[in-house]
């Protein structure tokens, strides 16, 4: 084969364009050491293609894996075996429940002592806005007095009037 036919493939290859015959053609002409030296560089390329070729399944091949597995036996287990399994099972769910229960036990008592502190100044502040509060509702109270008097005198004059 000569320079300029393996160039085209070449080409073809790269552009994934090639037939299977044409890669066929690369691999084999590849295969052989009289390579020019500029080509040298996609013989072991070529090589490695050659050594990953995909096998092919035979014809029977979905058949034996059918008889395989029709031939598996399913693992029935015993009364011991459940009574065991049930047992490794309650363990494993006891020490998660335990883990957990005391994950969470110790979490509440790193958050209550962070909320002593906060609960002094969160109770501190509760005080000054109850007082605050108080002085608002006095204010409003005192406001108030002047508009009873004019809602008596508002009364005593449609008393009057009509």
């Amino acid at each position: 084969m000569n320079r300029a036919q393996i160039d085209i493939l070449l080409e073809k290859y790269w552009n994934a364009e090639t037939s299977l015959a044409d890669e066929q053609t690369l691999k084999e002409y590849f295969s052989y050491n009289e390579v020019p030296e500029d080509l040298k560089m996609y013989q072991d390329f070529f090589a490695e293609v050659q050594e990953q070729q995909i096998p092919v399944l035979s014809d029977d091949f979905d058949e034996k894996i059918m008889t395989q597995i029709e031939k598996e036996k399913v693992v029935k287990l015993n009364n011991s075996q459940l009574r065991t399994r049930f047992w490794q099972i309650a363990a494993i769910f006891l020490i998660v429940i335990g883990t957990s229960l005391f994950i969470i036990s110790d979490i509440d008592t790193n958050s209550s002592a962070l909320s002593k502190a906060e609960y002094a100044e969160a109770e501190k502040a509760y005080t000054e806005t109850k007082l605050a509060l108080g002085l608002v509702s006095r204010k409003l109270k005192k406001g108030q007095r002047p508009l009873i008097q004019l809602g008596k005198f508002n009364q005593n004059f449609q008393m009057k009037f009509k």
